[in-house]
């Protein structure tokens, strides 16, 4: 992905938003972190979603979600390629590919309250697993 294509596909997504990556969360299984670029419809400006979901509600709402306040694309870009430790041309469409959308399988549910109990207590609601170089 390049920075040209990465606006224009923010900017012909009806939520003008584009999920460019997600993953496990280390060390805890039972959630995934997605991350998404947003436009900000009355500036130049962008913001950075972070958002912390159960594993079997992923884009469904019952997640943690961080925003960043606005700031420039390429700032957001320069502090996720270092984040991710991946350079924006290894970024995906993740809105369009849905990866981790569903989850197959049987939940341990103690499991995940244990899990749920350390990314709330340990892990801060997901803060300290946030990208450097922004505020929230």
């Amino acid at each position: 992905m390049t920075q040209d294509e990465l606006i224009c596909l923010i900017n012909t997504n009806p939520h003008t938003q584009l999920c460019i990556f997600r993953e496990p969360v280390p060390g805890l299984t039972y959630f995934i972190v997605s991350y998404y670029i947003a436009a900000q419809l009355d500036s130049y400006n962008y913001v950075l979603r972070v958002v912390f979901d159960p594993i079997n509600a992923v884009d469904e709402g019952e997640g943690k979600v961080w925003i960043s306040i606005p700031t420039s694309l390429a700032d957001i870009i320069t502090s996720l390629e270092t984040h991710l430790c991946q350079p924006i041309s290894a970024w995906q469409n993740i809105t369009e590919s849905g990866d981790y959308l569903f989850f197959q399988g049987t939940l341990d549910t103690q499991k995940l309250q244990e899990q749920q109990d350390k990314f709330k207590t340990i892990l801060e609601l997901g803060r300290l697993l946030l990208p450097r170089g922004f505020s929230w």
